[in-house]
C-alpha cells in the first residue's frame, strides 16, 4: 500500500489502490473458469470496458454477517463514496462533472484513474454514517493526491491487461494485494531453464 494510504485514519473501510486497471473480485470468479456460462460475456465486457476514470468497487466478508446485512453495508459504503466524489465535483467514475462551473474550473479538476477496492471492516455495520462519509472523503483525497503526483492521463486508447485464468498463471504468484493481481494478469514470460552443473570426475586419493 502506498504511503498516502498508510497515513489514512480509517477504521470502517480497508482500501487498496493501484494505478493499473484490473478486474474486480466478482469478475474474477467468472473469468477464472472458462467453463462458466457467463465467461464469454464477462470477458468481452471486461476487454471492452473504457479505460478512463476510476474503477472502484466495494466488497464485504462473506462470514459473520447475514446476506441482508452485507448488502446493507455495501449500499452504505457505495453511497458514502459516491457522495465524497460528488463533493469534489466528480461523477461516479471519478471524472469531472460537466456543467459544474466555468470551463477554467473544470480543466483544473483532476480525473481519477486506476482500480480502487474498498473492503468493508466489521465496524462498517455499526459506525455512524457521518463517520463513514468522513472516511470516504479522506479516501478520495488520498486517491486524488496519488493521481496528481503521478501526473498521468489515462484515456480510452489505453489497453486493459489480458486476463488469464488461474491455471494459466505462474505458480509463483501470490495474493499479496492489487499489485500481485496485476502481475498475474500480465503476459507471461518464459523462464530460462537452469543449466545443471557438470559433475567432475573424482580424483584418486
Amino acid at each position: 500500500m502506498s504511503s498516502a494510504f498508510r497515513s489514512l485514519k480509517v477504521r470502517a473501510i480497508k482500501p487498496t489502490y493501484t494505478t493499473k486497471y484490473s478486474s474486480i473480485y466478482a469478475q474474477n470468479q467468472i473469468l477464472g473458469d472458462r467453463s462458466h456460462p457467463l465467461y464469454k460475456k464477462t470477458i468481452r465486457r471486461y476487454e471492452q470496458r473504457d479505460t478512463s476514470g476510476l474503477w472502484w468497487s466495494a466488497t464485504t466478508p462473506t462470514f459473520g454477517k447475514k446476506k441482508v446485512v452485507r448488502s446493507w453495508v455495501l449500499r452504505r459504503i457505495r453511497q458514502a463514496f459516491s457522495e465524497a466524489l460528488e463533493a469534489r465535483g466528480l461523477d461516479k467514475d471519478g471524472k469531472p462533472e460537466a456543467g459544474i462551473g466555468n470551463e477554467a474550473h473544470e480543466q483544473k479538476l483532476l480525473s481519477l484513474y486506476g482500480t480502487l477496492r474498498i473492503g468493508a471492516d466489521d465496524r462498517a455495520s455499526t459506525v455512524k454514517y457521518e463517520e463513514l462519509r468522513k472516511e470516504c472523503d479522506e479516501l478520495v483525497s488520498a486517491v486524488m493526491n496519488l493521481c496528481s503526483r503521478d501526473k498521468k492521463t489515462v484515456d480510452s486508447s489505453s489497453t486493459i491487461p489480458q486476463y488469464r485464468p488461474r491455471e494459466d498463471r505462474p505458480s509463483s504468484s501470490s495474493d499479496a494485494g492489487p499489485q500481485s493481481i496485476v502481475a498475474a494478469m500480465a503476459p507471461s514470460v518464459p523462464r530460462e531453464k537452469r543449466k545443471r552443473p557438470k559433475l567432475r570426475d573424482a580424483k584418486p586419493v
